[in-house]
């Protein structure tokens, strides 16, 4: 599978949080390596959801999966995987930690419009919604900034 530049990126920020998390808060990530492992079981042992939203700092919003839809079928994601409870997202300069349970719930009650984000190698798109970066500061656990890193 070719990597593209979006994924790699997507990779090195999941590092980033990775080393941020065993750093910060003394707990080891340990990612499941195969594909069929993060479907069935997520993205790591620990329940930790992590998602580099490149267009983060232009728009001001998060975009939050819901879905992934193939032209056959619609698939859970993001945060209706079930097997994370918390959910990392932005980018290096900024991220939030939320509880899943939270996005969940703010989804379900505002029943936000739901947007296209990333295409996957095998045509499937990802579906979401748009959270600006008032509700965020709202609805999540931690903040983390420029500002706010200790490293």
């Amino acid at each position: 599978m070719k990597t593209t530049n979006k994924q790699k990126k997507g990779f090195e920020f999941e590092s980033y949080i990775m080393d941020w998390f065993c750093k910060q808060k003394n707990i080891n990530l340990s990612h499941y390596t195969l594909l069929k492992e993060q479907i069935e079981k997520g993205e790591n042992r620990q329940g930790i959801e992590i998602k580099n939203d490149q267009r983060f700092t232009e728009t001001g919003n998060l975009f939050i999966s819901v879905a992934r839809e193939y032209t056959y079928t619609t698939y859970e994601s993001g945060i209706y995987k079930n097997q994370s409870w918390l959910y990392v997202i932005g980018n290096e300069d900024e991220f939030y930690i939320f509880a899943v349970k939270h996005l969940k719930q703010y989804y379900e009650h505002n029943k936000p419009k739901l947007f296209n984000g990333f295409k996957s190698d095998k045509n499937g798109i990802d579906k979401g919604f748009l959270l600006s970066k008032k509700q965020a500061d709202r609805l999540c656990i931690e903040k983390i900034t420029k500002q706010t890193k200790l490293f």
